[in-house]
């Protein structure tokens, strides 16, 4: 890449040491890469100016694109924030905490090329979130007309990789946020609307990729200061095509989506799907309860449906422990046409909850997806990727 030419001199001198903290490449091997800058440079989000907060400022030679070691002159609820890795570890937490709450509240997108993102959380912006512990990069934005986060995260990816990927959502999710209003209608007249999207990447280079993006939307509290809360999950499965001689073909053999509901005198009222026998089919996902809003009997649900090839869905769900859980075990063979396709399942639940100290719910969602690898000579394998989501709002 022509980076030379682009930036100014002092920019290209400058040893940005704010490197992802990737799972699979150590931090300091980028200690003097320009790769935050040079996998930016040409990105236009939404005609919004991309402030980089590094330890090393410089003019990066390119309008919409300024590096900063301080929060000076951010434009509020406009610019998109990307803040590197040492520059994290180098600054004052509190004073950190302090700016990415005011900001996210503000409506500014905010990247993290860090683990050590904590302030992204609920319990410090007072927004909604969705991470896992072990991300590479956390971003969230806050649709303030709409008032939905969006969150996002990835592991197992090249640090160049990431940072394509959170440009990507950052781009989707702006795009949507201003088009349209988040309010889904349920079957029955109910209004949910929706206050959290989480979505997350995670590569297993070797097998595949899996894709979340969940949708949770809240019934606002009754009388009796209950609320209601619908998950709508999607979980995806993308093989990889296979690089080496001793490879045949790559598909996707399972997949699994649980939740533990949290300690917010919640309950589990409704999940599906629940079971069925195997074959190619259409699954449907029919959610309802009676439920008592405003001392007024009422049913409330939604129902949808979705397509997958050759597969067996077992329940493993236990209303006791307030514990929902589908698998979904997929045919793999050399016969079967659709071997290699990218899977995608679609399960769904409702709870109730009372809220406590100002927030209305938390969970942990459990996320898997296993591969299998056909191979020549040598025996087949399996790989699972899995991720555990702290969801909270």
């Amino acid at each position: 890449m022509v980076i030379a030419t682009v930036l100014s001199a002092t920019a290209v001198t400058l040893a940005l040491a704010d490197g992802i903290s990737n799972g699979n490449t150590d931090a300091t091997d980028y200690q003097n890469d320009l790769y935050i800058v040079e996998n930016t440079l040409g990105k236009d989000i939404d005609g919004r100016n991309i402030v980089i907060l590094s330890n090393d400022v410089a003019d990066s030679g390119v309008s919409n694109i300024k590096i900063k070691e301080t929060f000076d002159d951010v434009e509020t609820s406009k610019d998109v924030l990307v803040f590197g890795n040492t520059w994290i570890k180098n600054i004052d937490a509190d004073y950190i905490s302090e700016k990415v709450k005011y900001y996210a509240n503000s409506g500014n997108p905010i990247i993290s090329l860090s683990r050590s993102s904590d302030f992204l959380y609920s319990k410090n912006t007072g927004l909604a979130s969705s991470y896992s512990a072990d991300d590479d990069i956390r971003c969230i934005y806050y649709d303030v007309l709409n008032d939905v986060t969006y969150c996002y995260g990835t592991s197992g990816c090249t640090p160049e990789e990431s940072l394509k990927l959170a440009y990507a959502w950052a781009e989707e999710v702006l795009t949507e946020s201003s088009s349209k209003m988040m309010i889904n209608s349920s079957d029955n007249g109910f209004l949910w609307s929706q206050k959290l999207q989480s979505s997350h990447t995670q590569d297993d280079g070797n097998f595949g990729r899996m894709n979340i993006k969940s949708f949770y939307s809240v019934l606002e509290e009754d009388d009796d200061g209950k609320s209601f809360v619908l998950t709508e999950y999607q979980l995806q499965g993308v093989p990889f095509e296979t690089s080496s001689d001793w490879d045949n073909w790559i598909g996707v053999s399972g997949m699994e989506v649980s939740t533990q509901v949290g300690n917010y005198s919640a309950d589990l009222l409704t999940y599906g799907p629940s079971s069925s026998s195997g074959g190619s089919r259409a699954i449907s996902v029919n959610l309802s309860a009676n439920v008592s809003i405003n001392d007024i009997g009422a049913a409330i649900g939604k129902s949808w449906s979705y397509n997958v090839p050759d597969l067996t869905v077992r329940d493993r769900s236990d209303f006791s422990l307030n514990k929902f859980s589908t698998v979904e075990e997929h045919f793999v063979g050399d016969e079967a046409s659709n071997k290699s396709d990218t899977l995608l399942m679609e399960p769904g639940k409702i709870v109730s909850t009372s809220g406590n100290d100002g927030q209305i719910y938390d969970e942990t969602d459990y996320y898997s997806v296993t591969f299998y690898k056909d191979r020549t000579l040598l025996p087949d394998q399996h790989s699972t990727i899995s991720k555990e989501m702290i969801v909270s709002f």
